[in-house]
């Protein structure tokens, strides 16, 4: 396995993960359409530093319980309980109109200390990476010992930062797309449940 093979499976997984309207990208969105562009930029260096910071020290934690065999068995279990709820979760917010969307307050002097702060209050990308993590370092896709940690992290930074220069350059194209529940929400909600069952099954022929 490659460095540039992790980074790419990184790259692509947080690509895909970071679709789904969320304060950030929304905001960036909002800074595009009022013209901001440049802020828009500088806004999303600051969420991503912060994020490449939470999935460092996530996986380092999967690092240290994969250390410990009873607690990775138990791990196991949780991962895939947690990405079939993660996958229902999706769906049922995918049932509901959003109405929050536009009400994110952008100031014309926004940039990257406001992607820092909006970076630090969004914490739930930890579980949810943590959950990513484990399942495709079980699944075999990727590793995260010695440097494949950081081309694995770095790639999972790049996605993100990739996704939000392309709601940047797109702007109302991006919210075309934010509405389109069962690409942003439903496609998600399955494939989360069919990766919880695939590791159900993977637990069960341990």
């Amino acid at each position: 396995m490659s460095y540039l093979s992790v980074f790419a499976v990184a790259f692509i997984v947080s690509y895909l993960g970071s679709i789904p309207p969320g304060s950030i990208n929304i905001t960036v969105m909002q800074l595009s359409l009022q013209g901001h562009r440049a802020t828009a930029l500088y806004f999303a260096i600051g969420a991503v530093l912060i994020e490449f910071i939470y999935a460092t020290v996530t996986v380092l934690f999967a690092q240290y319980l994969s250390g410990n065999e009873q607690i990775n068995n138990y791990l196991h279990i949780v991962t895939a309980i947690g990405l079939t709820i993660l996958g229902i979760y999706n769906l049922q917010v995918g049932r509901k109109q959003r109405t929050d969307q536009n009400k994110v307050r952008i100031r014309k002097r926004i940039g990257f200390g406001k992607g820092l702060l909006l970076g630090l209050i969004n914490p739930l990308t930890i579980p949810f990476w943590l959950g990513i993590t484990l399942y495709l370092q079980r699944s075999n896709w990727i590793q995260i010992e010695g440097n494949y940690l950081w081309a694995y992290t770095l790639g999972l930074a790049a996605g993100t930062f990739g996704l939000l220069v392309c709601v940047d350059l797109m702007g109302s194209r991006f919210q075309k797309i934010s509405n389109n529940r069962f690409a942003v929400y439903q496609l998600p909600g399955l494939t989360f449940i069919a990766m919880g069952a695939y590791y159900f099954y993977l637990i069960l022929q341990a």
